[in-house]
């Protein structure tokens, strides 16, 4: 019976640490589509012109912010 061969310990905390980032990294990505989701579905809910000020005052995101996460690709862009 051959005995197992010696773990490089940086090896294994490389190993460790990729499969950490990687699970974190597929959570943000879940978590940026659901909250991209319930943007869409608050605009769809609420009254006309009431959504841009919701995203603005109570959520503090950005026009780009808000475009970037419901996945719209044309958003016009506010006046400064």
């Amino acid at each position: 019976m051959a005995l197992p061969e010696p773990v490089d310990p940086i090896e294994a905390y490389l190993d460790q640490a990729a499969s950490e980032i990687v699970g974190r990294g597929r959570q943000i990505v879940a978590d940026i589509i659901t909250i991209g989701r319930q943007l869409v579905e608050v605009k769809q809910r609420i009254a006309h012109g009431r959504y841009e000020a919701f995203v603005r005052d109570r959520l503090g995101f950005s026009a780009q912010v808000r475009c970037d996460l419901s996945g719209r690709t044309r958003c016009s862009n506010p006046p400064n």
